[in-house]
């Protein structure tokens, strides 16, 4: 079950550096719906085909996707199964979990 769970999911971080208050405001929201915060500044993500998708037009719609935008980077570094097993957290970082969980209040 884990592996075809894993197989229907991708998993990747999302780095960034926006100086406009706002913009980066904006930005966080947005990666925070979809993903963790590991760090300040980087978020992972474990999304299905569909919800990644979903993601990605969120980004672009907020013209987020800008080559050459002045003072902001963003970087999308994809996470390919045959090294998700190898990455090593240290220190108090956030863990995006694998498997869904269900809360209960």
């Amino acid at each position: 079950m884990e592996a075809r769970m894993s197989a229907q999911r991708e998993r990747f971080f999302v780095a960034f550096d926006v100086s406009d208050d706002r913009r980066r405001r904006r930005l966080v929201k947005i990666l925070e719906e979809f993903g963790v915060r590991t760090q300040y500044s980087i978020f992972e993500f474990f999304l299905t085909p569909a919800r990644k998708r979903e993601f990605m037009a969120r980004l672009q719609h907020s013209k987020f996707l800008v080559k050459n935008k002045k003072d902001e980077a963003l970087i999308i570094i994809p996470i390919p199964q045959s090294i998700e097993k190898r990455i090593r957290r240290y220190g108090t970082t956030s863990r995006v979990y694998d498997e869904p969980h269900i809360a209960i209040f």
